[in-house]
């Protein structure tokens, strides 16, 4: 049978004037200033990207998320419904708490950029690995942990309280993850 010819990789550098060059002049001219920065950042050696003290690369994705979120958020905050209150969150199969993680970032980068703090209230995490709950309780603070989302219903027990406690329902962001192992290292 015959198959398709592989597609020869492309250079970072050309796969980003092909991103570029597909978007309007005015987004272009939009990103022109915002995206230099970050993009010059990711070029420079492995060494001088990692985070003072961190063993983890610092990655420009979140600086160029707050960016593109500039207008949407400044239109928020001028109507008065953005940071009226808690954005509530909700994790199940939780494992290391990526979208935790990753809101803190996009945080930072919203305070450095537009002096704007989004206020989160982790609800809940849920997950069935002992290693995942305790790495959940000494990097987070979600206000209930639970053990097993099949087991769980309208009122579960909570490991944190040691108690049981209703599953909290009134969220704006719920995430579940899948079991990663197979994609870990």
């Amino acid at each position: 049978s015959l198959q398709p010819p592989l597609a020869k990789p492309q250079s970072r550098k050309n796969s980003e004037k092909g991103i570029v060059s597909s978007l309007s002049q005015a987004a272009r001219k939009k990103m022109d200033g915002q995206v230099k920065q970050p993009l010059q950042q990711e070029m420079r050696p492995r060494a001088a990207r990692l985070g003072v003290g961190s063993r983890f690369p610092v990655v420009p994705w979140a600086a160029r998320m707050a960016s593109e979120l500039r207008v949407e958020l400044r239109a928020g905050l001028e109507a008065g419904g953005f940071g009226a209150r808690s954005l509530r969150l909700g994790t199940d199969c939780s494992g290391a708490e990526a979208p935790i993680f990753a809101l803190r970032e996009i945080n930072r980068q919203l305070a450095e950029q537009l002096g704007l703090h989004l206020p989160l209230d982790h609800l809940f995490a849920c997950d069935i690995m002992p290693a995942s709950r305790t790495f959940v309780k000494q990097n987070c603070t979600p206000r209930a942990l639970f053990c097993d989302i099949l087991a769980r219903g309208i009122i579960s027990h909570c490991l944190l309280a040691d108690l049981p406690r209703r599953v909290p329902d009134d969220l704006d962001i719920y995430v579940a993850g899948f079991p990663c192992k197979d994609f870990s290292i």
